[in-house]
C-alpha cells in the first residue's frame, strides 16, 4: 500500500484520526495529573517526576505543546472539547521508527522485551512485531513467569508479550511492579516496546525504549522532549487486539521490507 492508503486504513480503523477513545478534556486532565506528580499519569519516569516538580517551566501550555509536536493535537489549552486527536503520518511515522529500531536490534542479535498494561489491546500488535523480530535474530525476553508482584497482580505472558493478571484474567494496569521484576530476573534488555507502567522502570535504567501511548498519557512525549532514549508510536490504545493487530503489521512489513532493500 502507499502511505496514503496505510493511512487511511489506519484512520478507518480508527487506531488514529479524529475519533479518539478519550476526550479533549480528559486528555487536559491528564497533564493536570501529571503536573501534580501523580505516578498513575507519570508512569514512574523519573525525569518526569523530577519536570513537572518545576511547575514555573512545565506549565500546560509547555506540556501541551509537547504532546502536540508529537500527535498534531492542538496546542490551545482552551481547546477544552471534542475527542483527542491524533494525526495518521505521525502514527505512521512512529510505527516506522519502531521498525527501525526493532530491526537494528535484530539484526546483531539483541535482546527485545515486549510488555503491555493494555493487555486487552495490544497483545496481538506486539506479537507480530516479536515475530518479525525474532525471524531476524532477535533474541525475546522471557523472565519472571507468574511471579506475585502484589496482592493477586501477577507476570504472565500472553505468547511473547508480558502482561500482568489476577489469576483468572487479564488486567489493564499502569503498575511498574512487574517490569522491575522482569528486569532483576533477565538482566539484561537491549531494546523495549511497551506501555504503561513498564515504561518507568526501563526508561529509567537507560534501556532504550518504544512507546506506544494514547492521546491521555502525557508522560511518553515529556520523556521524549526531555531527550530520554525513546521512540514514540502514538495511537489509540483503546482498540481490539484483532484491531490494533494492524498496526503491528505495519511494523513487521517495514521490517521484512527493509531488510530485503539493505
Amino acid at each position: 500500500m502507499t502511505d496514503n492508503e496505510t493511512m487511511e486504513r489506519l484512520t478507518w480503523l480508527r487506531i488514529c484520526g479524529p475519533e479518539g477513545a478519550h476526550t479533549r478534556q480528559n486528555n487536559l486532565e491528564s497533564i493536570g495529573r501529571m503536573k501534580s506528580g501523580d505516578p498513575y499519569v507519570t508512569l514512574g519516569i523519573a525525569a518526569v517526576e523530577e519536570a513537572v516538580r518545576n511547575g514555573e517551566r512545565w506549565n500546560t501550555t509547555a506540556l501541551l505543546d509537547a504532546i502536540a509536536s508529537v500527535t498534531g493535537c492542538s496546542k490551545d489549552p482552551r481547546h477544552t472539547v471534542g475527542q483527542g486527536y491524533i494525526s495518521p503520518r505521525a502514527t505512521l511515522r512512529g510505527l516506522r521508527e519502531c521498525a527501525r529500531k526493532v530491526r537494528e536490534t535484530a539484526l546483531r542479535g539483541g535482546s527485545i522485551f515486549f510488555g503491555t498494561g493494555h493487555a486487552g489491546c495490544l497483545v496481538a500488535c506486539y506479537q507480530v512485531i516479536a515475530d518479525a523480530a525474532r525471524e531476524l535474530g532477535a533474541e525475546i525476553v522471557h523472565a519472571a513467569d507468574g511471579l506475585e508482584v502484589q496482592s493477586w497482580e501477577f507476570v504472565d505472558w500472553v505468547g511473547d508479550v508480558c502482561v500482568v493478571s489476577n489469576g483468572s484474567g487479564l488486567l489493564h494496569t499502569h503498575t511498574q511492579a512487574a517490569a522491575e521484576e522482569v528486569i532483576s530476573d533477565w538482566g539484561k534488555v537491549d531494546l523495549a516496546v511497551t506501555d504503561h507502567g513498564f515504561l518507568g522502570p526501563i526508561v529509567n535504567r537507560g534501556i532504550p525504549t518504544v512507546a506506544f501511548f494514547d492521546t491521555n498519557d502525557p508522560a511518553p512525549a515529556l520523556a521524549y522532549r526531555l531527550g530520554l532514549d525513546i521512540t514514540l508510536v502514538p495511537l489509540n490504545d483503546n482498540r481490539p487486539n484483532a484491531i490494533l493487530r494492524e498496526a503491528g503489521l505495519v511494523v513487521a512489513e517495514e521490517i521484512r521490507n527493509q531488510v530485503l532493500v539493505a
